[in-house]
């Protein structure tokens, strides 16, 4: 297993991880709060819209924000938003103590969208800067690991606060991790960025390899929406609560988590770096297949566990694909972009599953989760192939 000894003595790498985690335990525990709300509002129905509208705002504004936070230091703007996350947490508990319309906490949904969706891709711009010397491609991987266990210990503090303290106690929680979060990115190292020279750098959207990365990404979302909506009704289908489909993705971000943290150095370090991309949302697409035959719930459970393992390693892809691709003074727009089309992508793949699950039942809409990766990674690898063509065709006319 590789060694992440230096990182534990390495002073800016415990701050950056204690700020960047603290920042993103809210992002997990906001949905499930969400929730939580409208129902204490009126109907579940109304928190599954809450949740939508705060998913679809990230989604919408996630390149215009993350292009604004690299526009100022990164850390003046990750303390801005981090209060704004808390004051916005500490409205919404507001708004559900006093039993306000519905309409004042989708008004509060959209804004707390707003506030967060820049945060995820300013933190992952800011790794080359908290790590260790020497150890970049080290650092990208253990960042990915470090989201998956933020996605696996937000939810679970969330669920907990809400057993004793309701929807309230979720965002008090949010509040407190928001405002600690925005305190320690003011202590994060400052941000070494070469001043701009000749022409302005490429905006993500236009580097044809950000272009491909944002396709797969979009497939990816897919197939976690597709999961995240059917786990509980599948694990109805084998016999068991709907609660044990929160066990499923548990298990997914911990084999996310170990294949982080075996190969995610090796794969960092590659020189082919978008092929092994491509690769991982292939293999992504395909072991999600299986679950849908599961005969029982502990065989469902073991192949959740592997379906997971591709996960992080392609975050780390991403990662290394932008820091090798994107100019740094664009990285935040760079993060923030993927980061909206992985909501994008989730927000597709739970609408698809709104509309087939009734009829075709939970297993079959598993399935479902295959096809944003697999179509993704055939459609990157023809293009690659077509480009290879198009190469070789004046290589051969030249020659001849």
């Amino acid at each position: 297993m590789p060694s992440y000894r230096s990182f534990v003595t390495y002073r800016p790498w415990r701050r950056l991880f204690l700020a960047s985690t603290a920042a993103r335990l809210p992002m997990t525990m906001a949905i499930f709060g969400l929730v939580l709300a409208g129902r204490a509002l009126g109907s579940f129905a109304w928190g599954g819209r809450l949740a939508a509208l705060y998913t679809l705002t990230g989604a919408a504004t996630a390149l215009w924000r993350g292009r604004r936070m690299d526009r100022g230091d990164l850390r003046r703007g990750l303390r801005r938003d981090g209060v704004l996350v808390a004051l916005l947490s500490i409205a919404i508990f507001a708004t559900v103590a006093a039993g306000a319309p519905p309409l004042a906490a989708a008004v509060l949904a959209v804004l707390l969208g707003l506030a967060m969706a820049a945060i995820p891709g300013a933190y992952r711009a800011l790794v080359p800067t908290g790590a260790p010397p020497g150890e970049l491609a080290h650092a990208y991987a253990l960042d990915a690991v470090c989201v998956e266990a933020c996605f696996v210990a937000g939810p679970a503090v969330a669920a907990m606060a809400a057993w004793f303290g309701g929807a309230r106690a979720v965002f008090v929680l949010m509040a407190v991790a928001a405002l600690f979060g925005a305190v320690m990115a003011g202590r994060l190292a400052p941000v070494e960025r070469a001043a701009p020279t000749g022409s302005p750098a490429a905006a993500p959207y236009r580097v044809p390899a950000m272009v491909g990365a944002l396709a797969a990404t979009i497939g990816v979302g897919m197939a976690l929406g597709v999961l995240d909506a059917t786990y509980p009704p599948f694990a109805v289908a084998l016999g068991s609560r709907a609660a044990f489909g929160g066990v499923f993705v548990t298990l997914m971000a911990i084999g996310s988590a170990l294949s982080g943290l075996l190969f995610g150095p090796r794969l960092a370090s590659s020189h082919r770096i978008g092929t092994g991309a491509v690769v991982l949302v292939a293999l992504f697409g395909a072991v999600v297949l299986p679950i849908a035959a599961s005969p029982g719930i502990v065989v469902a459970a073991l192949l959740a566990l592997v379906a997971g393992a591709p996960f992080a390693l392609m975050a780390t892809s991403a990662s290394v694909l932008i820091q090798r691709t994107v100019a740094p003074e664009r990285s935040t727009e760079a993060f923030s972009m993927l980061n909206g089309g992985l909501l994008t992508g989730n927000a597709i793949g739970a609408a698809v599953v709104s509309a087939v699950i009734g009829a075709a039942g939970a297993r079959e809409t598993v399935l479902f989760a295959g096809a944003g990766p697999l179509l993704a990674a055939a459609g990157l690898a023809a293009v690659a192939v077509g480009r290879r063509r198009r190469v070789r065709v004046p290589v051969a006319s030249a020659t001849g």
